[in-house]
């Protein structure tokens, strides 16, 4: 009891702790740690519960550092990556394991008796077996993951009638058995729906002989033998007849070399019958004890029902009308009928009992159907591959029109996008009478804009090596290229690139890869061409390690071929300035390139903005249509053009799905430029926001090269729900946040597929952001985030809805059906 008259936890110490403290702990009767708390004399009848009793730190510390550390924020955004790729990594190892369990115990189907086979032989899964020690381990398997083999010794007549002269013993390996054994105990367990199991295969017991004979090989097995009994047992005489016809030729070929003639080999070959496989097949069938016939049919068909009749009543009636006889599956489309019954009697009955009856005024009509084609035998027909296929019709294919008409015919899908969000909204009720759709405002240039294009690498339809884009499939699966010589959003030195790297192909001599067997070299091009810069990736598939001394021949070809005569700029056709590769085996790979000749990085400027672009940076396809759509988002922000009224209060940016920063870069350039005296003041700021951390790093990278400063913008890795809550702790250095005396304004650039509904509520709970930019390439994915941020106040979304003011169409993909929104939604 200490002088204050309050008891320290020594003498009373919490539920479920021990009373014996640490020395480094306790110091002088008073303790240092958060947790260890003080109770009154008052409230020791009822002491607080301690949630975390072997905490170091509090929770809600713990919360803040997470909250206010950008460097734990990037690391809570890249963990759940290095988790997938993890798992991705674990499951691939475990399944190719599996499959080699699979592979060894000859069976068709993976089952988790293989993966216990697989946990148990690899040290990495060990760690399964404990969830696996209820399932049985894989029969005729040993340690290795191998097959146990049956040493079998069949005996072998020396021609005679019996069969039972001179027999030599031939000791067979099987790998995988065949041999069906019959027990003839019937199964206690009743049978479920579904499909039926699959018999065990075992090996026959190793005394077992067969003197060859067709006859006794079937009296080998059950009674009534299968065609797999019979061919398996033939197939181990003719091993057997093999090993005979080795020894015996050996015999005569020693003979042949004492006596010099060579007619003893041959004479004595004529004598020895050899079963090939053929032959035992021909045999098998040929045996009526293996001659099945198809199942016959217990089907019937029934047509000419009432209209208003549905599936319900029709059962009803059908149970009413077959009393006695016992039916199944009872299919009905509306129009036909199918049934099925268990005999031949029953069938007759249900036909006579339907050809007499009438429903509602109709008289039914009944018939014997054939029977059920089986699921899993039919084979879906492949629509032919139309050879004419225009590349054009693939990737513009609007390309017949004139862009006037593009224009008007986007313009027209705009509208009714915008009717049908408008309809949903009134079922919310959402007022939306104050939206307003503008003219949709076109890309300066139509043609020859797109700066990155991925070509694959195959055949075409006439089986020559093309670089281009997949048309189609043929009907052995196999992929057709199309060339791109007519495709109209290529610049000409793109198309120049994809020729030139064509007929490098063709004369390197290494094949190009081949999706059906996995083989083959060359994968995959592309190409980011931009005003003065362009960029070549050539993507292929990994090789063995014989093919490591051609790899690099084949990579110093390509160099020379893109760069040879860039010095006397003599017989240059195209224009690269750098040159990556890239091994990919499949697409969920991480992507990993190499840099071998040139410049690391190209540079596009956009809105007197430079940016610096490697391999995986992302970038607008449309360099122009960017401009255009940047400049229309600056004007919705009301960042164009500040007036004073705007600047009384401190102005936040906040770019969501910021990317690489180019938008809230472009936006602060223009401000940089125009309005100098807010920057240095600080009255401007701004908060990027992405969870991919590798595009962060190209913002910051970025914003060096343009002379932006961290005391202007600062861009953080992470989620945007956590960041919304502590904005103050995200801004910029010298930029001073307050509830009272800061307008947040939100710009929103999400991908196709829209935002999840966190994200959405997020930014409803925001009082601080009162004009919301949304850009979105696909409007009709963009329709139920931009309904969930207008809808009435809830429990669910609380804050205050927002009200879409306009909506600006902008053309960023001429010649396609695509085209951007750029939403202005605004809230009091």
């Amino acid at each position: 009891m200490n002088c204050s008259g309050s008891t320290s936890s020594e003498d009373n110490p919490q539920p479920g702790t021990s009373s014996v403290v640490s020395p480094s702990i306790q110091q002088n009767n008073v303790f240092t740690e958060p947790y260890a708390y003080n109770y009154s004399t008052a409230s020791l009848s009822k002491p607080r519960k301690r949630k975390f009793i072997g905490a170091k730190i509090q929770p809600s510390r713990v919360k803040k550092i997470m909250q206010s550390d950008e460097d734990i924020g990037r690391m809570m955004a890249s963990v759940p990556v290095a988790i997938g790729r993890a798992m991705e990594h674990f499951c691939e190892k475990f399944l190719e394991t599996t499959l080699s369990s699979v592979t060894s115990s000859g069976a068709r189907t993976m089952a988790p008796c293989h993966m216990k086979h697989a946990a148990s032989v690899n040290q990495q899964f060990n760690f399964l077996s404990t969830l696996m020690e209820d399932i049985l381990p894989p029969k005729k398997m040993d340690l290795s993951g191998g097959a146990q083999p049956a040493n079998l010794y069949l005996n072998i007549g020396d021609g005679s009638e019996g069969g039972n002269g001179s027999a030599l013993s031939s000791p067979i390996v099987m790998k995988s058995p065949i041999v069906i054994r019959n027990t003839g105990v019937p199964n206690p367990v009743k049978s479920k729906r579904g499909r039926p199991k699959k018999i065990k295969a075992e090996a026959p017991e190793c005394g077992s002989s067969f003197s060859g004979g067709f006859g006794e090989a079937a009296a080998a097995g059950s009674e009534a033998g299968t065609s797999k009994e019979i061919i398996g047992l033939k197939m181990d005489e003719s091993i057997g007849k093999e090993e005979a016809v080795k020894g015996v030729t050996g015999e005569m070929e020693d003979a042949n070399q004492l006596t010099g003639d060579s007619s003893i080999v041959e004479d004595g070959k004529k004598d020895i019958d050899v079963t090939t496989e053929e032959n035992l097949v021909e045999m098998a069938d040929a045996n009526p004890l293996n001659q099945q016939s198809e199942p016959e049919s217990f089907r019937l068909k029934i047509l000419h029902f009432p209209k208003n009749m549905n599936h319900a009543r029709l059962k009803v009636t059908v149970k009413k009308a077959l009393k006695e006889v016992k039916f199944d599956k009872l299919k009905f489309d509306g129009t036909v009928c199918y049934i099925n019954v268990y005999s031949s009697d029953c069938l007759d009955k249900a036909l006579c009992l339907f050809n007499n009856m009438t429903l509602q005024g109709n008289k039914l009509y009944a018939e014997k159907a054939a029977p059920q084609p089986d699921s899993r035998m039919i084979k879906r027909e492949r629509k032919a591959y139309d050879l004419n296929k225009d590349v054009r019709d693939i990737v513009t294919p609007l390309h017949h029109l004139s862009y006037e008409q593009q224009l008007e015919q986007k313009q027209k899908d705009s509208k009714k996008i915008m009717r049908k969000m408008m309809d949903q909204m009134r079922q919310f009720g959402i007022d939306s009478r104050q939206m307003i759709l503008s003219t949709i405002k076109e890309s300066p240039k139509s043609t020859g804009y797109r700066n990155k294009n991925e070509f694959n690498i195959g055949l075409d339809k006439d089986g020559k090596v093309c670089v281009g884009v997949t048309g189609g499939r043929l009907e052995d699966g196999r992929r057709v290229q199309l060339p791109i010589d007519t495709c109209m959003q290529l610049s000409k030195n793109t198309m120049q690139i994809v020729k030139v790297f064509e007929a490098f192909i063709v004369g390197s001599g290494v094949p190009i890869y081949d999706e059906v067997d996995n083989s083959g070299f060359w994968k995959m091009l592309t190409v980011k061409d931009f005003a003065q810069d362009t960029m070549v990736t050539i993507t292929t598939y990994p090789q063995g390690e014989e093919f490591d001394a051609k790899l690099g021949e084949v990579k110093n070809a390509v160099i020379d071929k893109f760069f040879g005569n860039l010095k006397s700029f003599e017989n240059q056709t195209c224009h690269v300035t750098s040159l990556y590769w890239q091994v990919s085996k499949e697409s969920f790979d991480p992507k990993v390139y190499e840099h071998i000749a040139g410049t690391p990085f190209v540079y596009e400027t956009l809105l007197d903005t430079k940016f610096r672009l490697g391999p995986a940076s992302f970038f607008q396809t449309n360099s122009f249509g960017a401009a255009v759509l940047f400049e229309t988002i600056m004007e919705f922000a009301g960042m164009k053009v500040l007036t004073a009224e705007e600047t009384e209060k401190n102005l936040l940016l906040l770019d969501i799905c910021c990317g690489a920063g180019a938008i809230s870069l472009c936006i602060f350039n223009n401000i940089l430029k125009n309005y100098p005296t807010l920057i240095s003041q600080s009255k401007v700021g701004a908060i990027g926001v992405e969870i991919v951390p590798e595009a962060i790093e190209d913002a910051h990278k970025n914003a060096f090269e343009n002379g932006i400063s961290s005391n202007m913008i600062n861009f953080v890795a992470g989620s945007a729900e956590i960041i919304f809550r502590n904005l103050k702790h995200y801004c910029p250095e010298k930029f001073a946040f307050s509830q009272d005396q800061t307008n947040v304004v939100g710009i929103l650039d999400p991908p196709r597929a829209g935002m999840n509904d966190k994200l959405i509520i997020s930014l409803r709970k925001l009082d601080q952001m009162k004009k919301l930019v949304y850009v979105s390439c696909d409007p009709k994915a963009a329709q139920k985030n931009l309904i969930d941020l207008c809808r009435v106040t809830s429990k669910k979304y609380e804050g205050e809805p927002f009200v879409i003011k306009k909506i600006q169409p902008v053309d960023m993909f001429p010649q396609t059906v695509h085209f951007e929104w750029v939403v202005l939604l605004e809230r009091e």
